[in-house]
């Protein structure tokens, strides 16, 4: 029986996480597609309708709104994962490399800490909408609207700690070939 290498099971954690993070961020590049069209399609038809007869659906604009919170959230989510969010790192740039790269867990943790609180509380604000129907759009409760909140954050946390696991077994892999690990070995984040 083969022994495996000492970076095996990094790489394997690597490759799993990877195709979970891949087959993810497909599927909701799908839905953000499936939510512009709609948003589009419902646009077009109030302006086709107001322009032509004068006679606008009364909750086309609502349910607009209600799908780009939930595009937003999604497209927050696969910010996340593609290292996509910009950020202010004029002074961090200025840190040695090893104190960045342990700022940069600190700042995913204190991210991770935000987004539990957020969860809980988007999850109460979902639950108290729950018996509410929308003013506008006929038989449309409002908390599918709000749910938008609990699911991205939800969403987020695990793109978060699908990117954070990564980057701990790739820095393994590097030690374990007897590469030092620096902050630029962290990820491409979007700086400005």
């Amino acid at each position: 029986m083969m022994k495996d290498s000492p970076t095996a099971g990094a790489e394997r954690t690597i490759n799993a996480l990877t195709a979970i993070s891949n087959g993810l961020d497909k599927f909701l590049t799908l839905i953000l597609v499936i939510i512009f069209a709609s948003m589009f399609g419902l646009s077009v038809n109030e302006i086709l309708r107001r322009s032509l007869f004068n006679a606008p659906f009364i909750w086309g604009q609502e349910m607009t709104r209600f799908l780009m919170i939930w595009m937003a959230y999604i497209g927050a989510a696969l910010a996340v994962i593609n290292d996509e969010h910009l950020r202010v790192d004029f002074f961090i740039n200025y840190l040695p490399a090893k104190i960045r790269y342990y700022y940069e867990y600190f700042v995913d943790f204190v991210v991770f800490v935000y987004l539990v609180i957020f969860l809980h509380r988007s999850y109460l604000y979902t639950l108290s909408q729950k018996g509410i129907m929308s003013s506008v759009v006929p038989n449309f409760p409002m908390y599918l609207a709000i749910m938008s909140l609990p699911v991205g954050t939800l969403l987020l946390m695990v793109f978060l700690v699908i990117k954070v696991v990564l980057r701990i077994e790739r820095a393994r892999i590097a030690r374990l070939n007897g590469v030092e690990v620096t902050a630029d070995d962290v990820g491409s984040q979007t700086s400005i």
